[in-house]
């Protein structure tokens, strides 16, 4: 039973991040496919599983909202299986929890993750697209940089979900080395590495999900940090982010990327002006926000909101909510991740869910020092 358990959590770690754009079934979803294969084996084996905790039933409860309600609509049948995913944070904690040689099961499932998305950078730098420049006819050569690099990859049609991918492994192993006895070999060359395939993927919202991270690991889950060194970084930080911000707001606001948020949010607003009480409250079904926008979301919440209604929105925030104030480690990856969301519209997100229960499983004793800690620095 072990084995198959450590064979599970290697699947996950190691490939619940791969996504190959032309493959018809991904690694990703493949590895997703197989572990719950091995969840019905280990519970014909005898394995239990704490179906009665709070976070699994409200997790079932939006999981069998979201089946049923995305079956009606007909909706896309991967992204719902795949949303579904969610069910799978309560039961990976037990399997993590029996599993051995855990260190070794990171380093090799890392080692994967930087060779894969390794040659996804460099076909994507090594192959420029010019047709992707933007059509605003503002071009002052760094916005154009940006643009033609982050097109041509083999995973996805924009760096900006690899690099969610990337900071969801940073975080999650940067987290491990700090609030865990398990021992990864190499961790500090695997940061760096990881860290500066972040850089490659020219996601901004991607440094800003680290930074947030960076900033709250060190703010509020530090206990020996000395507080009026804590709060002079604070006020450095935001008076050289206001000083940054004061050189740069004119190259922000007329940046098409960052001007197309506020157009989604208008087209958005505009849709629910004359949508029907059920749309609002249900959704459309899976895939369709394209569909009544006119573009694709580029904002998780507001394609679950579109996609899933109001009801399954607020299900899905609930559950984040209630893991990251029960378990405050996890809130170091769902608060990042949730901020880079507003730049990305991948609603089937396997591996985010997979390192949600990896920080839920790291240690009940150091989740409890953990959360003293950081109630007592908020």
């Amino acid at each position: 039973m072990i084995r198959l358990q450590n064979i599970m959590s290697f699947v996950l770690l190691a490939f619940s991040g791969v996504y190959v754009s032309s493959w018809l079934i991904k690694p990703s979803y493949a590895a997703v496919i197989i572990s719950f294969l091995i969840l019905v084996i280990l519970t014909l084996r005898g394995a239990k599983y704490s179906f009665s905790s709070p976070i699994f039933i409200l997790i079932t409860i939006c999981v069998a909202y979201t089946i049923i309600n995305q079956f009606a609509l007909e909706g896309e049948l991967p992204t719902i299986v795949f949303f579904s995913c969610l069910i799978i944070i309560p039961l990976l904690v037990s399997t993590f929890n029996n599993s051995t040689s855990r260190g070794n099961i990171l380093l090799i499932s890392y080692v994967i993750i930087i060779i894969y998305y390794s040659f996804e950078t460099y076909i994507r730098i090594t192959n420029p697209d010019y047709e992707h420049l933007p059509k605003t006819g503002y071009d002052d050569g760094i916005t154009s940089t940006f643009y033609i690099y982050k097109i041509n990859s083999i995973a996805f049609e924009d760096s900006n979900f690899v690099s969610v991918i990337l900071a969801v492994y940073y975080i999650s192993l940067r987290c491990t080395i700090l609030y865990s006895n398990i021992k990864v070999k190499y961790n500090f060359g695997i940061n760096v590495c990881l860290l500066l395939l972040i850089l490659l993927t020219f996601s901004r919202s991607a440094y800003i999900g680290v930074a947030i991270f960076e900033c709250m690991q060190l703010f509020f889950f530090k206990s020996n940090f000395n507080k009026r060194l804590r709060r002079g970084i604070i006020l450095i930080v935001l008076v050289g982010g206001g000083i940054c911000a004061h050189f740069i707001i004119e190259k922000i606001a007329s940046d098409p990327s960052f001007l197309s948020k506020f157009y989604i949010v208008e087209l958005t607003v505009k849709y629910l002006s004359h949508a029907s009480t059920l749309d609002i409250l249900f959704g459309i079904g899976f895939g369709n926000a394209i569909n009544v926008l006119g573009m694709g979301a580029h904002n998780i919440f507001i394609a679950i909101f579109i996609e899933n209604g109001l009801i399954g929105t607020l299900l899905y925030i609930f559950i984040l909510i209630t893991l990251s104030v029960r378990y405050k480690l996890t809130m170091l990856l769902i608060i990042p991740i949730s901020v880079m969301g507003l730049s990305f519209s991948q609603i089937a997100m396997p591996y985010f869910y997979v390192f949600i229960a990896w920080l839920v499983f790291i240690n009940e004793d150091e989740c409890e020092k953990i959360s003293k800690r950081c109630n007592a620095n908020l």
